[in-house]
């Protein structure tokens, strides 16, 4: 992927991501420096943001403990982070 992220020597990954609830499928496409994920989850009860959690992980081959919401937990703006 081409999106801006950060590293960290400890093999962490953070992203800025754009998210939009209430697609109609679950995609995520790098565009410029942010990744811009869509999934069908409605915000509600934090829906949304499990599923982002889960698709953060299938993408990147990582287990679902791994990824984390580090900002933007009510906005759909948000930091992401991978541990390794």
């Amino acid at each position: 992927m081409d999106a801006k992220h950060r590293s960290r020597q400890d093999g962490t990954l953070c992203f800025d991501a754009l998210v939009r609830p209430g697609a109609s499928s679950d995609t995520i496409v790098v565009s410029g420096r942010t990744l811009r994920i869509q999934v069908k989850e409605q915000p509600e009860r934090g829906a949304a943001n499990r599923a982002v959690l889960r698709l953060v992980a299938k993408e990147f081959g990582v287990n679902r403990a791994q990824v984390r919401i580090v900002r933007g937990l009510k906005s759909k703006r948000k930091l992401i982070r991978i541990r390794k």
